[in-house]
């Protein structure tokens, strides 16, 4: 990693302690990356989660639709790595609501899995902002 890399990782990372709370990363983070990037990070996160837990691959496979190689790299991760998920993790299992809400998670994502109740809550944003053409300004549709 170059050092202009890394000034701008830290930049980045001392956006997000500014996060105060769910609500705030909930509007500042579908503004930074794409619904698919934030998906796949959330999902990554609720593996690790869920390895903690003590489920199988299969398990998370099934809740997480991520593939093995990918539960894999996680499972390493945490089992293996600097720590860094250990320390958050601590921190997560300390709070007995967010460890009961893991639970709660497992619980809700398997009957929409089964009732096929597993749909897009949240639509995707419809960018609104007007856009100029020519003289005329038109709202996106």
């Amino acid at each position: 990693m170059t050092k202009t890399e890394q000034l701008k990782m830290d930049n980045l990372f001392k956006a997000f302690l500014k996060l105060s709370d769910v609500g705030d990363a909930r509007t500042f983070l579908p503004k930074l990356l794409t619904p698919g990037e934030l998906k796949d990070i959330s999902n990554r996160w609720f593996t690790v989660r869920l390895l903690d837990a003590g489920l199988h691959y299969e398990e998370i496979e099934s809740l997480t639709k991520m593939s093995a190689a990918t539960i894999a790299k996680m499972s390493k991760a945490l089992n293996c790595g600097d720590g860094a998920f250990g320390l958050i993790l601590n921190r997560f299992n300390k709070d007995i609501n967010l460890k009961a809400s893991l639970l709660h998670m497992v619980k809700e994502i398997e009957q929409a899995q089964i009732t096929g109740m597993d749909k897009e809550i949240y639509p995707e944003p419809i960018d609104s902002r007007p856009v100029k053409y020519g003289k005329k300004s038109v709202v996106r549709s």
